[in-house]
């Protein structure tokens, strides 16, 4: 009997591609909707099909939200979905926020605060640079590095506090993705930070280097992280400073790896497909 599997992401990018790929290497037959497209008759409609396994990924698209869509099709579909667990002990899982205070005593975190609590005397006493960071941002759209105090007056004036963290500004040494699935290490790769204008702010950006061997202390936290969280399926990001102290950053489903795919010749997507395929024996 053919095994059907659903996947709904905001576009099909090239790490969806890749999954797909996989996925019919193996003969599943796959479905692609984009959130865009669904309504709540449409989403109805998907429920009531019969689907082996779904892949719901990160239903968030520069402005665009569609959370609910997500919810929605995690509550009403019948079959297995990826990092379901996840989704539904965490529901607040990508507000970085609450990876904030679930984690800053388990693991090392850098200093964050919510902006909008920040008095106005703080924000003049604040050690400059700091990075402010959308609480739901996606794909680090949403990361600035904020050189000043006029730069924070400036940003405080165009956008919503409350939707933003401010965070220390580590001395960066090494910036690192780890890739985890079924809690087992199956990447990891060096980036490097770039710094690129947007809306008249200085836009944290990373670029996918070179493979890397990351430290026991490391491997240790990015398995405990993702036990912590129940992931099947995710990207962890950390932060190395000039004192070889490690920082944890965030940890993101649906994580986007074709770069790590190819600069670390890991074949993630194979793997996911092999470990989806055991997962609807």
């Amino acid at each position: 009997m053919a095994k059907n599997i659903l996947i709904v992401a905001t576009r099909k990018g090239r790490s969806v591609k890749l999954i797909i790929a996989a996925l019919k290497k193996r003969k599943f037959n796959v479905s692609f909707l984009n959130y865009s497209s669904l309504t709540l008759k449409k989403i109805e409609h998907v429920c009531n099909e019969k689907w082996s396994f779904a892949i719901l990924r990160d239903p968030r698209d520069v402005n665009l939200n569609f959370s609910v869509f997500q919810n929605d099709l995690l509550n009403c579909l019948k079959c297995k979905v990826l990092d379901e667990n996840a989704l539904k002990k965490h529901p607040y899982f990508e507000d970085k926020l609450f990876q904030y205070l679930f984690f800053k005593n388990k693991v090392h975190m850098p200093n964050t605060r919510i902006l909008q609590k920040v008095s106005s005397k703080k924000l003049i006493k604040l050690k400059f640079p700091v990075i402010v960071k959308k609480r739901l941002g996606s794909k680090g759209r949403f990361s600035f590095l904020i050189k000043n105090k006029q730069e924070i007056t400036k940003f405080l004036k165009k956008n919503d506090p409350s939707e933003f963290l401010l965070e220390d500004f580590e001395n960066i040494k090494t910036d690192l993705r780890v890739v985890v699935l079924n809690n087992k290490i199956i990447a990891s790769v060096a980036r490097t930070p770039h710094i690129k204008k947007q809306t008249g702010f200085s836009r944290i950006g990373v670029k996918v280097e070179s493979k890397i061997q990351i430290s026991k202390k490391i491997k240790t936290d990015a398995i405990k992280i993702s036990k912590s969280l129940n992931c099947d399926f995710c990207g962890i990001d950390f932060v190395i400073d000039h004192t070889n102290k490690h920082y944890f950053i965030e940890c993101n489903l649906s994580p986007v790896f074709s770069s790590t795919e190819k600069k670390s010749n890991a074949n993630i997507a194979d793997k996911l497909a092999e470990f989806i395929k055991k997962k609807i024996r």
